[in-house]
């Protein structure tokens, strides 16, 4: 075990000092400068801005949604109106039924 213990750090020491010398070594005169280059161009081009107006009439233009009518009268059934707080599906419930007295 002591044996492994000292290859380890013998390895670790000698991994040291290899990084610490060429980081030392490390010098400038190396240095590559390369060039640097600028590209310049529109935002939009000419197809996206017409995409984008084309949606912008679209959406200008753009109607209300219509009124769906609630009751189902062949299934005797009336969809119930959401609160104003909920924003949950209408439910179909049964229609109210108006019993009359026999006499």
């Amino acid at each position: 075990m002591k044996k492994i213990t000292f290859l380890l750090s013998l390895v670790s020491a000698s991994l040291t000092v290899t990084a610490a010398s060429a980081a030392v070594q490390n010098s400038n005169d190396n240095l590559v400068v390369l060039p640097a280059f600028t590209v310049t161009a529109a935002r939009y081009t000419a197809a996206e801005k017409t995409i984008a107006s084309n949606l912008a009439e679209l959406r200008a233009k753009a109607q209300p949604a219509f009124a769906v009518r609630t009751e189902l009268p062949s299934f005797n059934l009336v969809a119930q109106q959401p609160s104003a707080a909920s924003n949950e599906r209408s439910i179909a419930v049964a229609a109210p039924r108006h019993h009359q007295a026999r006499s």
